[in-house]
């Protein structure tokens, strides 16, 4: 299996994330395949698994909450 590439951690030390405001998410799948749903007339349309996503990104609020970002 290929070793992935080190990055460079970009986030502010001690920044907690669980302060109103606006956060970038980025979700990746495998090959670029639609598995989260498709976009239909210019809306996401969300299938099973996009579901899921959704809603663990809408519960990231209370898990993170008091939590510094990693």
């Amino acid at each position: 299996m290929k070793e992935l590439p080190v990055r460079k951690n970009i986030r502010l030390k001690e920044y907690d994330c669980s302060n109103a405001g606006y956060y970038f998410v980025t979700v990746c799948v495998k090959d670029k395949h639609e598995m989260l749903g498709k976009v239909v007339n210019s809306h996401m349309i969300l299938n099973d698994y996009g579901n899921v996503v959704k809603r663990e990104i809408e519960n990231m609020s209370i898990i993170k909450k008091g939590m510094y970002c990693r």
